[in-house]
């Protein structure tokens, strides 16, 4: 009788082990559930906090863009292009943010501004000429016909180049836009453009604003592909850096109009023939402006505790009807 009574204690105490046991795995994965949930609404609030800082940093910009409206012209020497004050590490709702663009000088050294980057200090790829855009793609000129037809509003194909029919006979098809494109990246999907040739041409382009190139913020390398000689885009940089040869300080030379550049140029640097024929040339195709009306914003945006960012790749007009931006996109 006594055996039996120890036999079946001995039951009740595995049991109670086993049960003790189930218990603990139970009580540790409720815990690790509420630990994840809790860690998933932290993430979950940062994305609200990180959205609607950048959201807020989109007004700020557009705001510190209109100071300039009433000035006639844009240039690298103006605020919204360099002011660490108002683009860096700024506080903004629950989150800081900065305003960041890298650009190479003359040198070939990269140097780091804290502002917003001129979108008409490139080509536009939906207004350029097919003479521009023969010099963008000199390493592959099929490509041109092909950009024509993807952009232009009919099915007609051009001679080397493609319309709907070529891409919706590819193995994962598509339709050509037959339209202005809307976003740089859209570049890829025409016959032609291989990842190698995008990644040549992206710092140069863009699919927003007028289509005229800004003399005043304009890369030489830009410049030259709008038609201007090589020596005279030289002699745009000089006269734009100043006595100081740094571009974006006060002594910078600043166009304030098209009518003034051929005399302030020859006055400085007695142009050539060639020179004054090309300028002339871009001037009387209307290739050219000293005012911008598209900027972009790479924008990096911090929580407080630094655990969570965002970096986001935005497009505003100061002369757009409310705060809607002509693009935005996450970078991942």
């Amino acid at each position: 009788m006594l055996n039996k009574i120890r036999d079946n204690s001995g039951s009740v105490l595995v049991l109670s082990l086993w049960i003790l046991t189930l218990l603990s795995l139970t009580a540790l994965s409720l815990a690790l559930k509420a630990r994840f949930e809790l860690k998933l609404t932290k993430y979950q609030w940062d994305d609200i906090c990180l959205l609607q800082s950048a959201k807020a940093g989109v007004v700020h910009a557009v705001s510190v863009l209109s100071k300039h409206r009433a000035i006639g012209y844009s240039a690298l020497n103006q605020e919204w292009a360099h002011a660490p004050a108002l683009f860096e590490k700024l506080s903004m709702a629950k989150a800081k943010l900065t305003f960041a663009r890298d650009t190479q000088d003359a040198m070939g050294e990269r140097k780091r501004f804290y502002g917003l980057a001129d979108e008409e200090s490139k080509i536009n790829l939906n207004h350029a000429p097919k003479e521009v855009l023969e010099k963008i793609f000199s390493m592959e000129p099929d490509i041109v016909p092909c950009l024509m037809d993807w952009r232009d509003k009919n099915n007609a194909v051009l001679s080397s180049g493609a319309e709907s029919r070529y891409y919706e006979s590819l193995p994962n098809p598509y339709s050509c836009r037959n339209g202005p494109l809307r976003s740089l990246a859209e570049l890829s999907l025409v016959k032609g453009v291989t990842p190698d040739i995008f990644d040549e041409v992206k710092e140069v382009l863009t699919v927003f604003g007028t289509g005229q190139v800004n003399l005043n913020t304009a890369s030489p390398a830009v410049l030259e592909k709008t038609g201007l000689t090589g020596s005279l885009a030289e002699k745009i940089r000089m006269f734009r850096e100043g006595e100081d040869f740094v571009m974006g300080t006060e002594d910078d030379g600043v166009f304030e109009s098209l009518g003034s550049v051929l005399q302030r140029l020859n006055h400085l640097y007695a142009l050539t023939d060639e020179e004054r024929v090309s300028l002339n040339h871009c001037l009387q195709k209307k290739m050219l402006c000293v005012k911008s009306t598209c900027f972009r914003l790479n924008m990096m945006v911090r929580t407080f505790d630094s655990r969570s960012w965002r970096r986001y790749d935005i497009v505003v007009s100061p002369y757009q009807k409310g705060l809607q931006p002509l693009y935005w996109s996450e970078v991942l």
